[in-house]
């Protein structure tokens, strides 16, 4: 279909995408789905347009490569952990495996939303920041300056929904929030992991206090990292918001709330009930129409999941 080949033609420039998905309204709630495309991950990521043009000394060039590296292998061993995970998912039922791997999976789905969809993004995997040494004339050295379209990364949202500068403030508010959230916990999983040894005098059975408490340190060092690239792709101005013809076709076909909605003062209003936007039909076509994985899919109901529960729960803070 045509809709869909407009899709993937406007972001061939970058093997990272962005999708703004409205999640609520009142309040307002966007999901920030990052997906790599499939041609990208095929490639891999050495694509000369997105390589790091910027001019630094021998020392941080290889202080960089160094953390790359070491980023790369958490990721591989974080990996192999996972399909050891999911074999004891495959454990028989009343099998102690199978058990651990049940309750396992209720604790993941106690995990904020928001903390998945920064760890979708492997700011390790992602393209580099472009920046160059700054020229006699510049108003600043030493500071970010834009970039050409064909090196930015492309921020899709409905424009029904929100504006370019509105769609880049809320992604922005979210990151200086979260930051320091996944700084704070990171550093406190680390500290409590030394807790758990004495778990390891148990025969047979694994230490998983101390598994958790590293999948929760390492969790919310993803999460950071990821964070911490958004907000760079912010201040080097290399995110780019553009309008999506087809995530307002969506939304206005399969959401409760249609675009007309917005000159109705009183739906528009803070004031208003919360209505939650994504649904099962609209998340199955959103799979469907921008290619994603079935991971996001997963993602995006446990956003709909926790926020059901929020939204049922006055002593608990709707936005995290």
């Amino acid at each position: 279909m045509r809709t869909s080949r407009i899709v993937f033609d406007i972001g061939k420039e970058s093997p990272l995408r962005l999708l703004a998905l409205p999640l609520c309204r009142n309040p307002e709630l966007v999901y920030y789905y990052a997906s790599k495309r499939k041609s990208a991950s095929k490639a891999g990521n050495e694509d000369p347009s997105l390589s790091n043009v910027a001019s630094t000394s021998g020392s941080s060039q290889t202080a960089d490569n160094m953390t790359e590296k070491a980023s790369r292998l958490v990721t591989k061993a974080t990996n192999k952990a996972t399909e050891q995970w999911e074999k004891f998912g495959k454990a028989p039922q009343g099998n102690w495996k199978h058990r651990i791997y049940m309750q396992g999976e209720k604790l993941m789905d106690r995990v904020d939303y928001e903390e998945w969809l920064l760890k979708a993004l492997d700011a390790s995997a992602a393209p580099k920041l472009l920046t160059r040494r700054p020229k006699p004339g510049d108003l600043s050295e030493g500071t970010a300056t834009s970039s050409s379209e064909d090196e930015q990364i492309p921020l899709y949202f409905p424009s029904s929904f929100m504006s370019d500068f509105e769609v880049v403030q809320d992604l922005k508010q979210m990151l200086d929030h979260r930051e320091p959230h996944h700084n704070d916990l990171m550093k406190k999983s680390l500290y409590v992991a030394p807790l758990t040894f004495p778990f390891a005098i148990l025969p047979v059975v694994p230490n998983f206090p101390l598994f958790y408490v590293l999948w929760r340190a390492w969790s919310h060092w993803r999460a950071l990292k990821s964070s911490q690239y958004l907000q760079s792709l912010i201040t080097h101005q290399q995110l780019a918001p553009k309008q999506s013809s087809i995530l307002d076709e969506l939304y206005a076909k399969h959401s409760p709330f249609k675009p007309a909605d917005k000159s109705d003062s009183s739906a528009s209003s803070g004031d208003g009930v919360p209505q939650i936007l994504l649904n099962e039909v609209l998340i199955k076509e959103l799979l469907e129409k921008f290619e994603l994985e079935e991971q996001a899919g997963t993602d995006l109901r446990r956003a709909v999941s926790q926020l059901e529960a929020r939204l049922k729960d006055p002593n608990k803070s709707i936005k995290q």
